[in-house]
């Protein structure tokens, strides 16, 4: 497998996007999940990155977090 990663200047707009991933995960996930953070290099302000939204969230139960995939895995769970 071929791959390369191509690291790029800050873009003000992922805040933003990470936002709207937030809501498409809380509506998916629903209470399952206790708390969700935006993570990764794409979270600190004016440090070059891969260019990649990173989300972290957190269960209350960790046999939550097998339906919490699941249901992350289905298909076109976010075209809705």
């Amino acid at each position: 497998m071929d791959y390369s990663v191509v690291i790029v200047d800050y873009d003000p707009q992922w805040p933003a996007l990470y936002e709207k991933e937030r809501e498409l995960v809380c509506k998916v996930l629903g209470d399952k999940i206790s708390a969700i953070e935006h993570v990764g290099s794409t979270a600190v302000p004016n440090l070059c990155e891969k260019n990649i939204i990173d989300i972290m969230a957190g269960v209350s139960e960790f046999d939550e977090a097998n339906e919490c995939c699941a249901r992350l895995a289905r298909p076109s769970i976010f075209s809705a």
